[in-house]
Order: structure tokens, then sequence, then C-alpha cells
């Protein structure tokens, strides 16, 4: 039986219930690796290849900072400048030696990325162009927008993710456009949108993609949506003046967070099974709950105890609904 057949007709709940009556410990563990469910000696040392050279790579472009940083009064300008850009083209030289779907050349390529944003920081600090930082995060993720969407690496669609959520954050609060609580609703509300859509086309492709299988970055994803949507509705319930709430961007934001919340509890339950997902979305329904009723239950030692056991009671009940969900997944 082949790894892949394993995987779709047997399940790690009935493999230890087997154990229960009918298989030894060694043969459990046995069929755990052959199933899938626990890794083989190729599985660590492909774990062990990737870690290591992504810690490589990390430490290379730390390292070109860290020289910038303390040589930089000492080094010519074209010297700055001619460094970085033999860096993307040996790291591009690189991706063409090896290929884009090798991972070092995901990696090369990851790390060319990288230099781009080294290469404007450098060239705006030599002719201190008086480009604001959310212009250089904007012309970084043009100039990699090409390569990420050629590449079918998830790394780089991660990082350009990044640097656009970073572009837009810079260049709403250094143009002034942010000050009041409603502007602050509309900023995380474009946020959100920017990783709902993502998260969309990453869900429809994964299973018929294979680089796009991957679990993390959907849940990066979750995790920043539920993030930029927690935030309007703290501002919703802690707004100190009624003016606040006047806004579009302030009203809608309990009805943006309470479809959201509803979708991930509904897709990852029935439609793309994820318990990381349920569990993220479970802690920010707590968060909600539990500060709907703290605004209210501040005013002394025994609202502060009532509030504590609010906690405790929904992080227990979310914990044994999903271990119910779990064990539904698993039989």
């Amino acid at each position: 039986m082949t790894k892949d057949s394993a995987e779709q007709k047997v399940t790690r709940g009935l493999l230890h219930a087997l154990a229960k009556k009918h298989i030894s410990k060694e043969c459990l563990e046995r069929s755990l690796v052959l199933s899938g469910f626990l890794p083989d000696k190729n599985a660590w040392y492909t774990f062990i290849h990737v870690f290591f050279l992504l810690l490589g790579i990390t430490l290379v472009l730390t390292g070109i900072s860290f020289f910038f940083a303390y040589n930089w009064s000492s080094l010519h300008k074209f010297a700055k400048l001619g460094i970085v850009q033999l860096g993307i083209l040996a790291c591009l030289g690189g991706v063409l030696y090896k290929g884009l779907d090798s991972l070092v050349g995901k990696a090369l390529l990851f790390a060319a990325s990288v230099l781009v944003g080294t290469f404007l920081a450098v060239f705006g600090q030599i002719y201190q162009t008086g480009a604001d930082a959310y212009e250089l995060f904007v012309g970084w993720f043009f100039f990699i927008i090409g390569w990420t969407a050629i590449s079918n690496n998830t790394g780089l669609c991660f990082l350009s993710l990044l640097i656009l959520n970073l572009a837009i954050v810079l260049g709403m609060v250094q143009t002034g456009r942010v000050d009041r609580p409603w502007e602050w609703c509309f900023l995380f509300e474009i946020l959100c949108a920017i990783q709902f859509l993502p998260l969309l086309v990453w869900e429809s492709f994964s299973s018929r993609l294979e680089w796009m299988r991957v679990r993390w970055f959907p849940r990066i994803l979750v995790f920043a949506l539920l993030y930029f949507l927690v935030f309007p509705v703290m501002i919703y319930i802690f707004s100190r003046t009624p003016e606040d709430r006047q806004y579009l961007s302030v009203q809608i934001a309990p009805l943006l967070y309470g479809s959201f919340t509803a979708f991930l509890f509904y897709f990852y339950q029935y439609k793309k099974q994820d318990l990381s997902i349920l569990t993220m979305n479970c802690i920010a329904l707590i968060i909600v709950v539990s500060c709907s009723f703290g605004k209210f239950l501040v005013d002394s030692i025994h609202d502060v105890i009532f509030l504590s056991i609010l906690v405790i009671v929904q992080a227990s009940l979310a914990s044994i609904w999903l271990r119910k969900v779990w064990k539904k997944w698993t039989m």
C-alpha cells in the first residue's frame, strides 16, 4: 500500500482503536509512520535540510545588514550599491542554475527579493531622496511582485503580502489620514480585505496545486484577519463618545467580525478541516465576549473575579468543543 492510499483509508483514531486489542505498540508506531501521521527518516532529513538552508539564508541577509550598519561611513557610495547589486545578481544566477522549482532556487529568490529592499534603502540613504518610508515599501512590492507571480514560492508570497500591508499602514499614517477612531477602523477593514482575497484564492486552489498545500500560510492569513477584525470591534465596544459610532466603518465592525467568525467555524470544520484555525477563532471570540462584559464590570474586585471566571468558563467550553471536533475527524 502506498503512502497516499494509506492516508486515504486509515485514520489515526482507527489505528489507536486497533492498538487497544489487536496490534502491539511497535506495530502501531510502524502503522503511523506508513500512513504518514508520523515522520519517517526521509521526512526528518527534509526538515533538517530545509531548516538549515533557511537559517543560513537568514544569517547571510542579517550579516549584510550589519555589515552596512558598521561600515557605512567608510564605504564609497558605489561600493555600497555595488555590493547589494552583486548579491542580487548572484542570487538570481543561482536561481537560473538550480531552477525555480528547486528548494535552493526558491530560497535564493527569496534572498534576492529581500536584497531589493536593502538596495532601495541604501539608495535612498545615499542620495537623500526625501521619500517617505511607505514609498520605499510600495516600490519594493512592485519590484518583486513579478517574481512572486511566477515562482510558486510560499515564502515569497508571505513577504510580498507583508510588504504590501506595511506600505498601506505607513502610507495612511504618514500622510495623516489616520487619527480618529473611525479612521483606524477604516484602515483595519482595508487590511482585512487585503488578507481575505489571498485566503480565498489559496483555499480554492490548495487542493489542485502541490505548492499550495502547506498550511502555515493560510493560518497566518487567518491570524492577521482576526487581529484586524477584532481591533475595530474593540473600538466599537470601548468608544468614549457616541459620535465615534456614527461612522460607517465603526458601525459595520461587529457585523464584519461576526460574519467572518461564522465563516471560519463552518468552513474549517466541514469543508477544510483545520484545528489550528478553529482554535484561533475561539480565542478571538473569547476576547470579544470578555471585553463586551468587561466594559461594564471593572468597578469592583467582584467584577474582576466574575470576569476571570467568565474567561475560564469560555476557555473550558472551547477546549471541550475542539476536542469533540477533533475526535469526529479522526473516527
